[in-house]
């Protein structure tokens, strides 16, 4: 199940119609019609990706008939990535971390899902000293922005 909690903050970038074309780019779609009728839709396709949150953005597309579903790697790429490697947001600002224990190790109730730029520099501190144990499994995409926000973190963000 993707983060719902993602939808709100790429609905903001995407309001702008240049962050709207710097993601088709990112695809290697270059369509002026499809960015036109994303434009025009806009509510249209936030309304129904609320609707359906587990869809990625480009399944939106396509499902709403915004753009033809034709073949690209774009098509399975997560939006966190595509947001990133778009260069429309940092990591930080979109990546969510799961958390199941308080700082004392007793369970929530439930995940308390945080952005990792919200997220406290011990508990970042604690999850990179697991890792580099070997006591803890993450994966590498993790792993590496978990360093980078120490390392940001370190030279004052």
């Amino acid at each position: 199940m993707r983060q719902e909690n993602r939808i709100p903050i790429i609905s903001d970038i995407l309001y702008d119609n240049k962050n709207k074309y710097k993601l088709l780019m990112n695809w290697g779609i270059e369509s002026e019609e499809i960015l036109e009728n994303w434009c025009d839709r806009y509510g249209e396709f936030i309304e129904f990706w609320e609707s359906n949150p587990d869809l990625r953005l480009p399944q939106v597309l396509i499902n709403l008939g915004i753009m033809p579903n034709f073949g690209g790697f774009y098509y399975h790429k997560e939006d966190e990535d595509s947001m990133i490697e778009s260069g429309l947001i940092d990591a930080r600002d979109i990546l969510f971390w799961g958390i199941n224990y308080t700082k004392d190790n007793k369970p929530l109730d439930e995940t308390a899902w945080t952005l990792i730029a919200d997220m406290n520099t011990d508990h970042i501190s604690t999850i990179v000293s697991l890792i580099n144990k070997r006591k803890m499994a993450v994966s590498p995409v993790y792993t590496k922005y978990f360093r980078e926000e120490l390392k940001l973190r370190r030279n004052g963000k």
